[in-house]
């Protein structure tokens, strides 16, 4: 056993590493608390071996390091990083029509209806943007003379139920795992009377169904439609619309919309009560245009649940 210096060994000489004498019983002991003994390098694919003193040096400099993405969190290697966060489908993108100000990811673009998009009136020939339509179906209703042309009623008909069909089809299309319901539900006629659709499985426990409440008030927004949400579930993301079919079951005018495709609203049992939806009143021509020849009402839900 080699004598030991001033208690703990001699100090080792600048670039020759640890010069410390021990008994070879202590040295399994040393070799745990030595400043000089190597250790590789925990990024995978770096072979590099370090003395515990360079590790954090190395860490922050490794080419095998990875790093999260900014818009996802997912750990991507180092030289990958740039390159994942351009094409990162969580990336947010601004919409490119004029106007428009609203903000959303890549993955989602196609999901995106833009109420800056300009559209043709069928009747008229205006061009304006979609989030003008319905005050300019009000406005000029009676210059329009709907009931003398029911042929370009009939074709604006089919382009929104064509539109909205694309439009269901690309949003299937592009969350395969989300979970979509489509489905109609029977009203007795606008008098008054609280309709409710079929119970439906929202997933997690929760279960909803969607109602048509008429009221006997002739003023404004006497009537409500809605889903009403119970369950077990704590909070649902979901992104849900509500529509009144014509006598022919297409589209004749979307009522409700909670939330959007690229930002779904969250809802439980304890929000509102668990019913969400919007007052409204139909028109006499949405009304005329709705009820069947049996009196009744027929509505439609797309629910989508992520």
């Amino acid at each position: 056993k080699a004598a030991k210096t001033g208690g703990g060994g001699a100090a080792a000489p600048q670039g020759l590493g640890c010069m410390e004498v021990m008994s070879v019983g202590e040295l399994a002991a040393h070799l745990k608390v030595c400043e000089f003994a190597t250790v590789e390098c925990a990024n995978v694919g770096c072979q590099a071996l370090l003395i515990p003193k360079d590790v954090l040096g190395h860490a922050a400099t490794c080419e095998h390091r990875v790093a999260p993405c900014t818009h996802c969190s997912k750990q991507v290697g180092w030289k990958s990083i740039e390159a994942h966060q351009n094409l990162c489908p969580k990336a947010t993108v601004k919409c490119a029509t004029k106007g428009c100000k609203e903000e959303v990811e890549k993955g989602l673009g196609s999901l995106h209806v833009c109420q800056h998009q300009e559209m043709s009136c069928p009747a008229c020939e205006e061009t304006l943007l979609r989030k003008d339509v319905p005050a300019h179906w009000q406005t000029h209703a009676e210059a329009h003379e709907l009931a003398e042309i029911p042929a370009k009623m009939e074709e604006m008909k089919r382009k929104i139920s064509d539109l909205e069909d694309k439009e269901l089809s690309e949003k299937r299309h592009a969350h395969p795992s989300t979970k979509t319901l489509v489905f109609n539900w029977r009203a007795e006629g606008w008098g008054p009377g609280y309709y409710a659709s079929e119970s439906f499985d929202l997933g997690g426990g929760g279960v909803a169904d969607c109602v048509l409440k008429c009221g006997d008030a002739p003023e404004v927004f006497s009537h409500f439609i809605g889903f009403d949400i119970v369950g077990e579930h704590k909070t649902l993301r979901v992104h849900a619309t509500m529509s009144v079919l014509d006598k022919e079951d297409r589209t004749l005018r979307q009522v409700y919309e909670i939330g959007t495709a690229a930002a779904p609203k969250e809802v439980s049992p304890e929000g509102n009560d668990g019913y969400y939806g919007i007052d409204f009143t139909p028109t006499k021509a949405e009304q005329d245009a709705s009820v069947r020849p049996d009196g009744s009402v027929r509505l439609r839900a797309v629910v989508r649940v992520f």
